[in-house]
């Protein structure tokens, strides 16, 4: 399937134009543009190319509202393409999330009527993206994407962002949405979120799937354009000063090393990559460009003297919930009813305990049934497939394993990201579906 390029000039043009208006300060005008926004959202969704816009317009989630303290119009976008998949589908749905749905909103709603929490925009967003995002994941059935152009859009939508906080925080208006930590010799950027891991999430989920792409795609345009993409987001993740990032790059970089020596043929690839990889290591060694990322996050790394200091901290949070939920009956149970509360007003930075800390142990189940079965639909029935299992992996580590640093529950990246790796799986299996099978087979 053709790049869509009138889809990307229009997505770069609309966060451009965010950018200015957001200079401006201009109510009416940030208005109109957010309006624009979700008129081509909508656009997109009625052609089959929402999962590409929705991640070009992930990393501007925070910018894309009237105020700080606003709401985020790339919750209401989630929305709309739902409500617009539901039309497309003439109101069929599945059963999975259905039931799963209720069980969770009878959970919460109980939760929350013993606590005395009240219901917000947040709560019920969540739960209609539990019940509605499915049908919007159907569409990947309906018209396959090119998981090329999905991480070409994803990748871009991430590097323009960086770059962009990184050159307009001089605006006071746009400055309010960009946050910079300095102490000492460090300075931690992270793009237009307020938390570093949070933007550094995203950058390592795009990476997982450009690592991926280089060694499964056989135009020699598309692997250039994916390194290039590859050394722009490592930059931008060291802009960060992570170390969280660093972890989990490495892990992506030894996997894709061990998936490139294990793949069959393409002798050639293998050797330009290799060679690639080896003038990339010497360039960041040497280079004035990298060389002081590379000493900020150095120094992070040697003021950890032990697992609390090395995790920043998170370790003694992980065990304040933990304690929390063990000694609370109900929120051990049912949860805290998916309310955004916190032990000792500090978050969780943990996505799986926050999960257990919201919905507790009854709930637990019925989400997981929900992930399963979002996993599970729309894959191909036909055959037995062999699936890569290091590509796989590679790319749930770059998507999943920042989430044991973040709370990720309550974020639009909970359910864009599941769907980013659905898309991901679908594509590998495409690989081993033999051609003579008829496309309307293949897919269910």
């Amino acid at each position: 399937m053709p790049i869509k390029k009138s889809y990307l000039a229009i997505s770069v043009a609309l966060v451009l134009l965010l950018c200015l208006t957001q200079i401006i300060g201009s109510t009416l005008l940030i208005v109109l543009c957010l309006a624009a926004f979700l008129v081509f959202v909508g656009w997109s969704c009625s052609n089959n190319c929402t999962l590409s816009v929705l991640l070009f317009f992930l990393p501007w989630s925070p910018i894309l509202r009237t105020s700080p303290d606003g709401y985020s119009f790339f919750t209401f976008a989630l929305v709309l393409v739902c409500a617009i998949s539901v039309i497309k589908k003439r109101f069929r749905f599945k059963k999975y999330p259905i039931v799963a749905g209720i069980v969770l909103l009878f959970l919460t709603l109980v939760s929350k009527v013993i606590d005395g929490y009240m219901i917000s925009f947040d709560y019920i967003a969540f739960m209609m993206l539990i019940v509605l995002f499915p049908v919007v994941k159907a569409e990947w059935t309906v018209k396959n994407y090119d998981f090329y152009q999905v991480v070409l859009f994803f990748s871009l939508g991430v590097i323009i962002a960086a770059l962009c906080a990184l050159s307009f925080d001089m605006f006071p208006n746009i400055a309010k949405y960009i946050r910079v930590d300095s102490y000492s010799t460090i300075t931690r950027r992270s793009g237009f979120y307020g938390d570093a891991n949070f933007y550094t999430a995203q950058i390592t989920a795009a990476l997982g799937g450009g690592l991926m792409m280089v060694l499964k795609e056989q135009k020699r345009g598309h692997i250039a354009v994916l390194v290039s993409l590859l050394v722009l987001l490592i930059y931008c993740g060291f802009l960060s000063a992570s170390k969280s990032f660093v972890l989990v790059t490495a892990c992506m970089v030894v996997l894709w090393g061990i998936a490139l020596l294990r793949m069959k043929g393409r002798v050639a690839l293998k050797v330009v990559l290799l060679v690639v990889v080896i003038i990339f290591a010497a360039f960041v060694a040497t280079s004035a460009l990298f060389g002081e990322l590379i000493e900020v996050v150095a120094t992070r790394f040697s003021y950890a003297n032990d697992l609390d200091s090395f995790t920043t901290g998170r370790t003694g949070l992980w065990q304040s919930y933990i304690a929390d939920i063990l000694k609370n009956v109900k929120t051990f149970f049912i949860g805290k009813g998916l309310t955004n509360v916190k032990v000792n007003d500090r978050g969780s930075h943990n996505t799986l305990i926050q999960i257990i800390y919201q919905f507790g142990f009854v709930g637990i189940p019925f989400l997981l049934y929900w992930s399963i079965s979002f996993f599970r639909g729309g894959a191909y029935q036909g055959r037995r497939i062999r699936k890569n299992k290091i590509d796989t992996l590679l790319l749930a580590v770059g998507i999943f394993m920042p989430w044991m640093a973040i709370d990720a529950l309550f974020f639009d990246e909970f359910f864009l990201l599941q769907w980013y790796m659905f898309d991901a799986m679908r594509y590998l299996e495409q690989e081993q579906i033999p051609q003579s099978v008829p496309r309307e087979d293949r897919y269910g």
